[in-house]
């Protein structure tokens, strides 16, 4: 290595602060600065997003030219803001009018459809006359939008007839206009006349490790003694990038053994941010949906679906219709006839139960042999578990 490649390497000690090895070849000195740039430039965030971002331009390229229509879904969590803002972020410079509306349900039930036109728009809707602020959409001048290229993406739609009101039947968008909306919900897609969905995946084990390296570790992951840590981490947040940043910055800064005990904690009881993420979900389902759901986090995770369905049908359930709904909300899967679940969806499950009643005795699921034994074996409760509790415990006893 010549004397200008150790100054070279010597001013980029002194600016990046990495300690670049002074025995490698130009090649590996060069692909060590570009590496370790990256790493420092790279947002924790943008995390395994190129990939997913080519993903949907081929599928906007299979849409013919007119008026676009993507929808992005997937469970709480799982980046779909991230993955439309990068999207948006990209593409944007492209269009004459372009605006994304985060969390797009609150900010119009807080603002009104009028206030968010003129607040994204601008002077483009300078000559619409002020309306009150309702669902109804106002009557828009012929002239004024339907010739701009506009490109709109609404954030975590719940409410399907608010997005479609306020998208007004596309009537107004120009040609080459591209509409986007994220949810959780495929109903929403739907109603909003949305045929092109993209799914978001989860993230694969080397993105999973990256993102919780970066927010728990960074370089000493590299050692050995937290690999083992870290890898029972990202196997259960299933390559959700919430849960794993969450949990990064949770270990962040303690020692392995602290590490542990704090992950430990974490899965016995999942943090109140994280419920938040699937309780919206929960509420919005019916009473029948909502026992189909606790009894396959309870019971039925990674069962065949044809059985537990007869065995839901047997509880009084809909199941054809419940498991479907819930397949749409992102609580469930079927994959291979078999009903899966998130992991730590099925932990919030469970917890909604160990909520509703602290007595064991008086909750109408128990999956831990150790609650059913307890039950079992006293003679003041065998009558109460007779009368009480359904097939699925019946199923669980059976299959201890």
């Amino acid at each position: 290595m010549t004397s200008v490649h150790l100054i070279a390497l010597q001013e980029l000690r002194e600016f990046t602060g990495y300690q670049f090895r002074e025995a490698c070849s130009e090649c590996e000195l060069v692909e060590e600065i570009v590496k370790d740039v990256y790493e420092k430039l790279l947002p924790a965030e943008q995390i395994g997003i190129s990939l997913r971002i080519l993903e949907i331009e081929h599928l906007l390229c299979k849409q013919p030219w007119g008026i676009r229509r993507l929808g992005i879904w997937g469970m709480p969590g799982i980046g779909k803001t991230t993955l439309a803002k990068a999207v948006f972020d990209q593409i944007s410079g492209g269009y004459e009018a372009f605006f994304f509306i985060k969390h797009f349900d609150k900010a119009f039930n807080e603002k009104g459809l009028h206030c968010l036109l003129e607040e994204h728009f601008g002077n483009i809707l300078m000559e619409l006359p002020r309306v009150c602020s309702s669902i109804t959409r106002p009557s828009f001048p012929g002239d004024i939008l339907s010739k701009k290229r506009t490109l709109v993406v609404l954030d975590d739609v719940q409410n399907p007839l608010v997005a479609e009101s306020f998208l007004g039947g596309f009537h107004w968008f120009g040609p080459g206009s591209l509409i986007i909306i994220t949810s959780r919900d495929k109903q929403v897609f739907r109603h909003c006349q949305i045929n092109h969905v993209y799914e978001v995946q989860s993230l694969n084990e080397n993105e999973a490790l990256q993102l919780f390296s970066h927010h728990a570790i960074g370089e000493n992951l590299r050692e050995k003694k937290f690999m083992k840590l870290s890898m029972e981490v990202i196997d259960y947040a299933s390559g959700n990038p919430l849960a794993l940043s969450y949990y990064g910055k949770e270990l962040k800064g303690k020692k392995l053994s602290e590490m542990r005990t704090t992950f430990l904690k974490l899965k016995l009881r999942t943090p109140y941010k994280i419920q938040d993420l699937f309780k919206r979900s929960y509420e919005a389902l019916n009473d029948s949906e909502k026992n189909i759901f606790l009894d396959i986090a309870c019971f039925f995770k990674g069962e065949n679906v044809d059985y537990v369905m007869q065995l839901l049908e047997g509880c009084g359930f809909l199941p054809h219709i419940g498991i479907d709904v819930l397949v749409e909300k992102c609580l469930v899967t079927i994959s291979e006839n078999r009903v899966k679940m998130h992991r730590i969806i099925q932990d919030f499950g469970r917890e909604i139960i160990n909520g509703q009643v602290v007595q064991i005795e008086r909750r109408r699921r128990l999956w831990e042999p150790w609650t059913i034994k307890f039950l079992l074996e006293d003679d003041k409760l065998k009558a109460n578990v007779k009368s009480t509790y359904t097939r699925p415990l019946v199923w669980l006893i059976s299959n201890i």
